[in-house]
């Protein structure tokens, strides 16, 4: 029996100034995912739908879209790790990254896996991205100090 089908070619992907340049002028752009940095919410393969958005009306739990090394990355919005610099963090990973709200490209509004698509401002989605995003700043904040305590007590015996 055959595996499954492999993923079709991928389009190359649009330059940072190209995607810029639509949701500056209110247009929303749609990107793939790629990698499972996201997993089980977002999947490879996905097609999320980024519209622009101000820093300062991020909501703990959004899925945003930025810049880091060149290209895009989508992760969920953590909190603020200080002035100007956002907490974001994948919910496949256990650590969390600073990015400069200049980075920012904007956030995830749709999510379209094969034929079907969720809109990510629908009550009941909105929701869990909320209680996603309290889990991932809870992680954000309580993860380093835990695991300093756990490393101290294991010296102690």
């Amino acid at each position: 029996m055959p595996g499954p089908a492999p993923h079709p070619p991928a389009d190359p992907p649009p330059s940072r100034a190209a995607l810029e340049a639509r949701l500056e002028s209110g247009q929303s752009v749609e990107v793939p995912t790629l990698g499972q940095s996201m997993h089980p919410f977002l999947q490879d393969g996905d097609r999320v739908r980024i519209v622009a958005v101000a820093p300062a009306s991020l909501r703990l739990g959004d899925v945003i879209a930025f810049w880091r090394g060149g290209g895009l990355v989508v992760h969920r919005f953590a909190g603020w790790a200080g002035p100007g610099l956002l907490r974001e963090k994948g919910d496949n990973f256990r650590s969390w990254q600073a990015v400069p709200a200049g980075e920012l490209l904007g956030r995830v509004d749709r999510v379209r896996r094969g034929a079907g698509e969720r809109e990510l401002h629908r009550p009941g989605l909105a929701i869990r991205n909320r209680l996603l995003g309290l889990r991932a700043w809870a992680w954000c904040l309580c993860f380093p100090p835990l695991r300093r305590a756990w490393h101290w007590l294991r010296r102690q015996t």
